[in-house]
């Protein structure tokens, strides 16, 4: 499990590296998609979704570079955020952020403890 969570986190930030080096190309970078998908984005922006896991040490190192995107891209993104549960044991995290956002506190206000 630590190897996915490693790979994942690699994945991401050597995305995310090229991403800001660089306007994506179509048919290199990305692919245009046939039947798009439906996004609540509206059509002058693209919709980021992060995927991360409270307990995971690599989402936590990763969050700087996530945050800095943001905040480059963010008047052409609609970024979110969904906690992933890979095991039973994470999902009361999980829980937990759906109930932060339903108080209209945000991730940032949960104190974490990525090292367990």
């Amino acid at each position: 499990m630590r190897n996915l969570y490693r790979s994942l986190a690699l994945s991401l930030v050597a995305g995310f590296a090229h991403a800001l080096a660089a306007e994506p190309v179509a048919g290199t970078n990305y692919e245009v998609l046939k039947n798009a998908h439906p996004t609540s984005a509206p059509p002058d922006k693209v919709e980021v979704i992060e995927f991360f896991c409270y307990s995971s040490p690599q989402c936590y190192k990763l969050e700087p570079a996530i945050e800095a995107f943001v905040k480059k891209e963010g008047d052409r993104i609609v970024f979110k955020r969904l906690p992933v549960a890979f095991e039973d044991e994470f999902v009361p995290y999980s829980k937990l952020y759906y109930s932060l956002v339903s108080l209209g506190q945000s991730k940032k206000d949960v104190q974490r403890d990525w090292t367990k």
